[in-house]
Parts: structure tokens; sequence; C-alpha cells
């Protein structure tokens, strides 16, 4: 499964994203950028605190969820538990 969070501004060092009892955490924090020289006048959106938590299942393998962030989206990615993956199960005549 794939989880895309967009924000805006967000880099690897202001999101964070932590695992604990089946709990997953996203938090994170904008940075405002400000070129030397200038002031800013007018922003279309406020930096805010963002914070989601889902709960996991058990049909994630929690040790192989990976994360990466891509022009202002948080990719996230759960894969399933060898457990949890549908099997055939393969048919014999007698």
């Amino acid at each position: 499964m794939v989880l895309p969070v967009e924000r805006p501004r967000v880099n690897e060092s202001s999101v964070n994203v932590s695992l604990d009892d089946n709990v997953l955490t996203i938090r994170s924090r904008a940075a405002v950028n400000r070129s030397e020289g200038f002031e800013l006048v007018h922003s279309e959106w406020q930096p805010i605190d963002f914070e989601r938590a889902f709960t996991i299942s058990n049909d994630v393998d929690c040790n192989g969820i990976g994360a990466a962030v891509r022009n202002g989206v948080l990719t996230l990615r759960l894969p399933k538990a060898e457990e949890a993956r549908l099997s055939k199960i393969r048919i014999k005549t007698e």
C-alpha cells in the first residue's frame, strides 16, 4: 500500500515518521524560506504544525515500511506482511 501525504515546503529534515505499538505517526513543520534582502508581504498558506496518526494492522510488514519526500509530497510505502499475502492453493486431481 502507498500512502501519499501532501505537505508544501516539507523536506526530509522537517518531517518525522514514527511507529509505536502499531500506530504510525507523521509530524511535520513547514519551513518558511525567506530570501535575503526581501520581506514576505503575502503568502498563500501559513506554515502550521501537522500531525496525523494511523493504526496499522498486523497485515503490514512494520520492518519494511519506507518513506520518501519529493516535491512536497511524503510517500509512505507499507508492504504487506508475508503471512498476509494471498497465496494460491494448488488443486490436485485424484
